[in-house]
């Protein structure tokens, strides 16, 4: 249980891939989680509603049997090309609470291209782009109150 990047396929998918910012993600999802005292995913399918490119939610498992806790499909958007394809963003569950190596998560978020002609670039301004949305909600739903000065501090900023 942690946030090891596991590599393992998704049928019909290419990857999975762990783009740049996806640190910021991670660690945004982990303190979410953390701070509800459990998972409901309604969140991140809000947060994801806020994006035009944000095409459908869906529950999958990967090739070693593991059941993500949510999925997320994106259309890829690019100025060079027409459409380069379609992005899944993979939310695992959160069962360590002995938090092993500091986090509640089982492993790693993941990404998954439905084509070669996205690439790791777009993937990496999905994460940020998705990031500027669900933070904001993930401070607004937590149920206890930030660190910080204000709510919202303790989160990492994704811009």
């Amino acid at each position: 249980m942690s946030n090891q990047q596991v590599n393992t396929k998704l049928k019909r998918w290419r990857g999975p891939f762990f783009p740049p910012s996806l640190p910021k993600l991670q660690d945004a999802y982990a303190k979410w989680f953390e701070s509800r005292r459990g998972l409901n995913t309604s969140v991140l399918v809000k947060a994801a509603n806020g994006l035009r490119e944000y095409r459908c939610p869906f529950i999958e498992k990967t090739e070693d049997g593991y059941f993500w806790a949510r999925g997320l499909v994106f259309k890829v958007v690019r100025k060079d090309t027409l459409f380069p394809g379609l992005a899944a963003v993979l939310f695992p569950h959160c069962t360590d609470a002995q938090k092993s190596d500091g986090t509640a998560t089982d492993r790693s978020i993941a990404l998954y291209a439905s084509t070669d002609a996205v690439t790791l670039g777009d993937l990496d301004a999905l994460v940020l782009k998705y990031c500027v949305q669900f933070i904001p909600m993930a401070v607004s739903e937590a149920h206890y109150a930030p660190l910080g000065d204000k709510p919202g501090d303790d989160m990492l900023a994704c811009s």
